[in-house]
C-alpha cells in the first residue's frame, strides 16, 4: 500500500530532529566553542603560564611538585577533573612501560551513567615528571601520613592527610593559584581540556592542509 504524504512528512521531520540532535551533541562534546556558557572557552596561554609559575611559589616543595603535575597532566591528556582524580600510580607506570601502546595513559570516566575507559597519548616528558613525583615527593608523603601499607595508590594526594584528592579540591587548587598569580580572566581546570581540544584540532587542520598541498 502507498504511504500517506503525512506519514512521509512525519518521517522527514523526525530525521531532521535526530540530525540536529546529533550535530549539537557533537559540537558540545568534542569541539567546545570559545563563547560557550560557563567555562566553555579555552584557557589563555598567558593565564596558563601564570598558573604554572604560581605552583613554584607554593608553601612546600611537595605542593609545588604536585600542583605543577596536576596542570601538566590535565593539559597533556585533556582530562576532566573527574578523570584526573582517579588516576593511579600504576596507570603512570603502565603508560611508561607498555610497549604495545607506549606513552598512552588510561583514563576512566563516567559517561551516560556507565564507567568507560580510554587511552590518551601524552608526552613522555609528562609521564617522566609524574614518575619522579611518585618515586620521591609522593612516596615520602605517604610514609609520613597513612603509611606505605595503607597506600591507596591514587596519584594526587593531600599533603596533610595523604588521602586522594577530590574533584572539588582540584578546583580549589586552581582557584588559589589563580588568585596568587593575580589572573583576572577565568582559569578553571576544565578550560585545559578545551585548550587541548583546540590545540589538537589546529594540528589536524595543519596536517590536512599539508596533505592537500602535497597532492596539488
Amino acid at each position: 500500500p502507498t504511504r500517506r504524504s503525512s506519514d512521509r512528512a512525519n518521517d522527514y521531520h523526525k530525521k531532521e530532529v535526530d540530525s540536529k540532535r546529533r550535530k549539537i551533541r557533537w559540537e558540545v562534546e568534542n569541539m567546545p566553542g570559545y563563547e560557550d556558557p560557563g567555562h566553555g572557552n579555552a584557557i589563555g596561554l598567558d593565564a596558563l603560564a601564570a598558573l604554572k609559575k604560581a605552583t613554584a611559589e607554593a608553601s612546600s616543595p611537595f605542593l609545588a611538585q604536585r600542583n605543577a603535575l596536576i596542570i601538566e597532566v590535565m593539559h597533556a591528556a585533556g582530562s576532566r577533573r573527574g578523570e584526573t582524580s582517579p588516576i593511579k600510580t600504576d596507570d603512570i607506570k603502565n603508560a611508561l612501560l607498555n610497549t604495545h601502546t607506549p606513552n598512552c595513559l588510561m583514563l576512566q570516566t563516567l559517561k551516560h551513567g556507565q564507567l568507560e575507559y580510554r587511552e590518551v597519548l601524552i608526552p613522555e616528558a609528562t609521564l617522566e615528571m609524574a614518575y619522579e613525583y611518585i618515586q620521591n615527593s609522593r612516596r615520602s608523603k605517604i610514609r609520613k601520613t597513612i603509611g606505605t601499607r595503607n597506600d591507596h595508590r591514587y596519584l594526587f594526594i593531600s599533603e596533610r592527610t595523604g588521602a586522594p584528592l577530590s574533584t572539588n579540591t582540584i578546583t580549589n587548587i586552581f582557584s588559589k593559584l589563580r588568585k596568587h598569580a593575580g589572573i583576572v580572566e577565568k582559569a578553571h581546570p576544565h578550560q585545559l581540556r578545551h585548550l587541548y581540544i583546540h590545540e589538537h584540532m589546529d594540528e589536524l587542520v595543519f596536517l590536512l592542509e599539508k596533505i592537500g598541498r602535497a597532492h596539488v
